[in-house]
């Protein structure tokens, strides 16, 4: 997928040296790599052990999706949504249903890797011209394969010196070690990646080589909450850039930004920004809205680092677990084709495709939505939107603290509000 104007990235050759030794081993699944012939007009294929369809214990799957206009269950189907109507049309579900329970490649459905890449292209932009999706079982699995494939074991891995409890026990047990990273407000160091990289030499633990991966949570990291800003991803970037380090990008709470606390919220204010001590207003459906007047979503949402990404060296993790439901375990990598392909050899061998209920699923939602439904149910504004709900919540649970807390409590910055676990181990014992 190209996106017009966009520099070219480092040459392959540039970013093959990031590929694990147990990557560069790997030949793939060849009774997966059959499976791209039998789709083809005239092939029958006696490979693969495909069961009949015909004797398929599951004949349909029956879901009901709501308008995305979250707090309107009322408005049609074919509600005028940033000026497009939804889909009203659905595919072939029985066929496509068929299709999703039949052993596949390991990305699934072609509608799975379309629908991936309508939100890159249309929402991330990434700044190089030959990057490509690969649908995953989610963000965790995603994660530790992404490990797998670009780490051997005895390297450092650099990450912020309080970060992820999953992203630990991924590395942990592969014989990774935690290189810790100062952080503040807003997220990772410039400044303290920087120095810690130029005095490699003389302040690393004896025989630990410069790492070559750098894990970062830019939003709503877990556990300090920060939201990264667009200027200290071009720094954190370019000293990646700089010093050849590969970027492993998890962002499942991306749409999931939310206005500063106490803040006008797109025009409205809870009762906590007022100074009074009561719960914020409960947000009632606005009867009259104008849905094609509503602001792009992506106008209010802090940039990605695969905007800034012109190498190629990002790998960016996506899900649906935080948009529309966990228990999918659907989402994405995006990142370039060389790494893509490296990472689909090991799923081969592992997970393979995601579950077949969860890419129908996730089809049919789509045939109803489209991308402007999509982005309607996450948009913040005139009280509509899964954004406006967890706001809401936040700041009830907020005022709720603060009344119940001493006065001289101080007033927390709202870039600091997270939405992830708090269930998270410090490098203390692994600091550097």
């Amino acid at each position: 997928m190209a996106i017009e104007n966009a520099p070219s990235a480092l040459p392959t050759d540039a970013l093959a040296h990031h590929i694990s030794d147990q990557a560069k081993r790997r030949t793939g699944n060849a009774v997966k790599a059959m499976l791209k012939f039998t789709n083809k007009p005239g092939v029958l294929s006696l490979a693969g052990g495909l069961p009949n369809p015909s004797f398929f214990a599951f004949k349909s799957l029956a879901t009901t999706v709501p308008s995305p206009l979250l707090l309107k269950p009322e408005a049609p189907q074919n509600a005028l949504i940033n000026d497009a109507f939804v889909p009203q049309s659905p595919p072939d579900l029985a066929s496509l249903f068929a299709r999703a329970l039949q052993y596949s490649m390991v990305d699934g459905l072609p509608e799975i890797s379309d629908i991936a890449n309508e939100i890159v292209s249309s929402v991330y932009r990434p700044a190089y011209p030959d990057w490509t999706v690969l649908p995953t079982t989610g963000n965790t699995d995603a994660l530790y394969k992404t490990w797998i494939t670009f780490c051997n074991p005895g390297e450092g891995v650099l990450a912020e010196e309080w970060t992820y409890s999953v992203m630990l026990s991924s590395i942990l047990p592969l014989g990774l070690r935690p290189v810790p990273v100062q952080a503040d407000a807003d997220g990772m160091s410039s400044v303290a990646l920087r120095n810690l990289l130029e005095n490699w030499d003389t302040i690393a633990p004896k025989g630990l080589s410069r790492p070559h991966t750098l894990y970062l949570v830019p939003v709503g990291q877990n556990p300090t909450g920060t939201v990264m800003s667009m200027q200290r991803k071009r720094e954190i970037y370019s000293i990646c850039s700089k010093y050849d380090i590969i970027i492993i990008e998890d962002d499942p709470y991306y749409f999931m930004q939310f206005d500063d606390y106490g803040a006008k919220a797109n025009g409205t204010a809870t009762a906590a920004s007022n100074g009074d001590n009561s719960w914020p207003e409960s947000l009632q459906p606005t009867p009259q809205v104008s849905i094609s007047s509503r602001p792009a979503i992506v106008s209010v949402l802090t940039p990605l680092d695969t905007s800034l990404d012109t190498d190629g060296r990002v790998i960016r993790l996506d899900s649906f677990s935080k948009t529309l439901a966990p228990g999918l375990r659907l989402g994405w990598v995006t990142c370039n084709k060389l790494f893509a392909d490296r990472i689909y050899a090991m799923a081969e061998v592992t997970s393979q495709a995601p579950s077949g209920f969860s890419q129908t699923a996730v089809c049919t939602l789509w045939a109803q939505w489209g991308l402007s439904g999509y982005l309607s149910w996450l948009e913040e504004y005139m009280h509509i939107g899964l954004r406006t709900q967890y706001r809401v919540r936040r700041d009830a649970f907020k005022c709720a603290i603060r009344v119940r807390a001493r006065p001289s409590l101080p007033r927390p910055r709202a870039r600091d509000e997270g939405v992830g676990s708090m269930h998270a181990r410090t490098f203390h014992d692994q600091r550097i």
